[in-house]
């Protein structure tokens, strides 16, 4: 089966990605794992975001929290889950040549097993 690793933060982008990352699980019939890199003194916090936003979006997902820098703990999460794709959310529109800023996403790209797919944050209203 195929599995989703979706990078969850704080932010309206993290809940972007999760919201496009839930479709495609369910178009696929893929496993979603809602995934949160932490300090070492935040996993409680970072548990307890994960459990919120899996409530609001999708019940049904699993959920890990890393201790470690976000492109390590990811890198690692969707190494030992055999994700077929990483979901991350952009915190701005704006290209930088030619394609969304995203630091954590240029960092993956070097290191995780799979592709990454970074979502655009929403249109302004």
């Amino acid at each position: 089966m195929a599995t989703i690793v979706c990078g969850i933060d704080d932010s309206p982008a993290a809940l972007e990605a999760l919201r496009v990352a839930s479709v495609l699980s369910a178009r696929v019939d893929a496993r979603l794992v809602l995934a949160h890199a932490a300090g070492s003194t935040a996993h409680r916090s970072g548990t307890q975001l994960l459990e919120r936003a899996a409530h609001e979006h999708n019940p049904g997902a699993e959920r890990r929290v890393e201790v470690g820098h976000p492109s390590d703990a990811l890198a690692r999460i969707a190494a030992e889950e055999a994700a077929t794709l990483i979901v991350l959310g952009s915190r701005r529109r704006r290209l930088l040549r030619g394609r969304l800023g995203s630091g954590l996403a240029g960092d993956l790209a070097a290191t995780a097993p799979c592709p990454v797919v970074v979502v655009p944050p929403p249109a302004r209203r």
